[in-house]
């Protein structure tokens, strides 16, 4: 069915230490500086940096999977069979070696584990409705094969270019959530908003 589709203006709010927005304050600015922006690839340096800082704050429990394609297929009312695909740039899985490690659990991994983070680089400002869009239809197909499984349908999504960023979450009700856009400034980033972000991832 179609996702209700409401303003997120709660948003999370994590504790995301000053040692760590220190550290990320000067690699962000360091990468800012010597890196040109006209390709996806340097934009991703960024969000790269403020992903792996924020799992870090996670003490190893949570790990960075990137392009990893996903699929899955569902009915309509008239029956008709719609697949779902994507690449899903990133996502944010438990470290099943420190499970195993634990205890917690008895085998590996497939590849469709629970993923809780999808993150898709829009690179021009006139393509960001296209890359909701994407965002959401990726972050669908991953809900759905959790669901199919037995797993919360509770899902989230990043969407950036870096110096933007937006979050959606789907919640069990079907309600599809979208925040407000935030801005990060490259070079010296405003230390607030990038605070703002990795609270919220």
């Amino acid at each position: 069915g179609r996702l209700a589709m409401q303003r997120w203006n709660t948003l999370p709010n994590g504790d995301f230490s000053d040692e760590r927005l220190a550290r990320l304050c000067t690699e962000w600015s360091l990468v800012s500086e010597l890196s040109t922006f006209w390709y996806e690839a340097s934009h991703r340096l960024l969000i790269d940096r403020a992903l792996v800082a924020v799992l870090d704050a996670f003490d190893r429990n949570l790990v960075l999977t990137c392009e990893l394609s996903v699929e899955t297929s569902r009915k309509d009312e008239s029956g008709t069979t719609h697949v779902l695909r994507g690449d899903l740039d990133y996502t944010v899985m438990f470290n099943h070696d420190r499970m195993l490690a634990a205890g917690l659990t008895t085998s590996r991994p497939t590849p469709l584990t629970p993923k809780n983070i999808v993150a898709v680089e829009a690179n021009k400002v006139h393509e960001a409705p296209e890359a909701l869009t994407q965002l959401v239809a990726e972050t669908c197909a991953l809900r759905k094969i959790r669901t199919d499984t037995g797993r919360s349908g509770l899902i989230y999504g990043v969407l950036s270019n870096a110096e933007k960023w937006q979050f959606i979450m789907i919640d069990e009700e079907d309600k599809l959530h979208v925040s407000n856009i935030v801005m990060v400034k490259l070079g010296a980033p405003d230390q607030a908003a990038l605070r703002q972000v990795c609270n919220v991832v």
